[in-house]
């Protein structure tokens, strides 16, 4: 997913703010790319395997904290292709990638 900061003049993007725990929905609020970041749990950062010594995973744009959000993508991607086959094994590899 691209985010476009550029599209308005304040180079501000919407977003939905949740409670962590509950997923509720708290309020609408607007982002600019320095206050962007993802937060993995320590419990998702080890599903994952990466060893975080039972921290939290930051992730900033590109330039992790802890980890890189691009190895995560990679990481998420490979988990979800794994699921995948256990769920569906008369799928092939081109079918499942698509």
């Amino acid at each position: 997913m691209n985010l476009d900061f550029n599209k308005n003049k304040d180079g501000l993007i919407p977003a939905i703010i949740q409670d962590n725990k509950t997923s509720k929905v708290l309020m609408l609020g607007y982002l600019n790319k320095e206050s962007l970041s993802l937060t993995l749990s320590s419990e998702t950062a080890k599903t994952l395997g990466l060893d975080t010594d039972g921290k939290q995973a930051q992730m900033s744009g590109r330039k992790g904290l802890y980890v890189s959000a691009d190895s995560v993508c990679e990481l998420l991607k490979q988990k979800i292709i794994e699921e995948t086959k256990k769920r569906h094994s008369e799928m092939d590899d081109t079918e499942i990638e698509k």
